[in-house]
């Protein structure tokens, strides 16, 4: 995906604004989180990372990671996507960019209190160095919260969308292929932020638990969405709707190069006087 980024960033227009570097960032720490992630397995799997101590350890850096990339792709997807759709559509009203604003300092907000509480309690459970009354039920609450956070801003954020792109379809601005791909992208967030709140709430309760079967086809559908959305930001930025003039010669009028009858010239009369 890193291949693809650089080539249709050479070859995109004003669409490459999407894949600035707040993208790049995201897709650059969700690749080391997954590399993290991926080398513990192994280590458990091979049985040489044993102890609790370093699952803590890994666990700490995949979380690092993967809040920034969270929200960098959320920056990218709330505002950048939303005020370029608005900025097609000629009008892009201060009100709008507020309203924006604050929904990410409340993702920013909870994003950040979720990674230093987290890795606070896991750091404090190295050694066995927290009492025994301290437990992770503080991170569940603002997992879920964010969570909870998450799904309704992205459902926010996909009507704001669409509704622009379905403006821009009215004024022959874009076509079906950014609809297509703007659907594709809050569909594949709307189905990781469900899982994502799903297992959080399992957490909750004493009595419903996944397997471990379950777990991991969660962990990989989830997966698959989160790539799936990162692709689809590509397919948005390199669709025709942001190069200028895409759909002007719809509408543009035709020139003939034949000589045409003027209807301004004077009448003709035939011999027996009447008109022709």
């Amino acid at each position: 995906m890193l291949i693809t980024l650089c080539i249709v960033r050479k070859r995109t227009g004003a669409g490459k604004r999407l894949i600035a570097l707040p993208y790049v960032l995201a897709l650059f720490f969700k690749f080391i989180q997954q590399a993290i992630n991926f080398v513990s397995y192994t280590l458990n799997a091979c049985e040489i990372n044993t102890g609790a101590d370093d699952y803590y350890k890994w666990n700490i850096a995949s979380t690092i990671f993967h809040g920034l990339h969270t929200i960098l792709f959320l920056f990218a997807v709330i505002w950048t996507l939303n005020t370029m759709l608005r900025k097609q559509l000629g009008h892009n009203p201060s009100a709008l960019r507020m309203g924006l604003v604050a929904i990410l300092i409340v993702l920013g907000s909870l994003n950040i209190a979720y990674i230093v509480m987290y890795c606070y309690i896991s750091w404090m459970s190295i050694g066995y160095r927290y009492p025994r009354n301290f437990n992770f039920i503080a991170v569940l609450y603002i997992d879920i919260a964010f969570s909870s956070v998450y799904l309704a801003s992205t459902l926010a954020s996909a009507a704001l969308s669409l509704l622009a792109v379905r403006s821009l379809k009215t004024k022959r601005v874009a076509g079906n292929s950014l609809m297509l791909w703007v659907s594709v992208l809050y569909l594949s967030m709307f189905v990781y932020s469900l899982i994502s709140l799903l297992q959080t709430a399992v957490a909750f309760s004493p009595l419903a638990r996944f397997s471990y079967a379950g777990y991991a086809a969660l962990y990989w559908i989830s997966s698959f969405f989160r790539a799936l959305a990162f692709a689809s930001i590509i397919g948005i930025a390199r669709d025709v709707a942001w190069r200028p003039n895409a759909f002007a010669t719809a509408d543009a009028p035709v020139e003939h190069d034949h000589d045409a009858y003027s209807y301004q010239q004077d009448p003709i009369y035939d011999g027996t006087g009447q008109r022709a």
